[in-house]
């Protein structure tokens, strides 16, 4: 990846891979490079990610990078906020994640929540959610309020 300053507009996509959500954020913002990866997004580079690399755009994620509500295994941090709302990665493998969130949930108010299962993408354009794509059989994705757990509709991919 370019250093913070770098970008010189050869690109157009920018994707964000899994790690530990929370030691990504701290290093980008001790680096300024979330200001360079908002400024891509503004400047209309696609940006796009998977696990915490999905989660870090949205106001709110689930992770186990931070510690969750008591008996939760996962809990919810504060990342980007490009995009408004939460996000819950792997949830057909994971499926803990969405009672862990709906504690956190309780006690602090997050709308809209998107969960997703793997090889699941969705899709946004100007932080408006359009869509969401798989090409699995059984794609697993779930709009999540904190006494609710709604089924997405997913467009299927070949």
């Amino acid at each position: 990846m370019f250093g913070a300053g770098q970008y010189d507009g050869q690109f157009d996509i920018l994707c964000i891979t899994c790690g530990n959500t929370q030691a990504a954020k701290d290093i980008w913002k001790e680096t300024h490079c979330d200001q360079k990866i908002r400024q891509w997004y503004e400047q209309g580079v696609i940006v796009t990610g998977y696990s915490a690399g999905f989660i870090i755009f949205f106001e709110w994620g689930s992770t186990d990078s931070v510690p969750g509500p008591k008996g939760a295994r996962f809990g919810a941090m504060p990342c980007m906020g490009i995009i408004k709302g939460g996000a819950i990665p792997h949830i057909d493998t994971q499926p803990e994640r969405i009672p862990d969130f709906q504690k956190f949930m309780t006690e602090n108010p997050v709308s809209p929540v998107l969960a997703l299962g793997e090889d699941v993408m969705a899709c946004y354009r100007n932080e408006a959610f359009e869509r969401a794509l798989s090409f699995q059989p059984q794609p697993a994705a779930f709009w999540i309020t904190q006494d609710r757990i709604e089924r997405a509709k997913i467009q299927k991919t070949s």
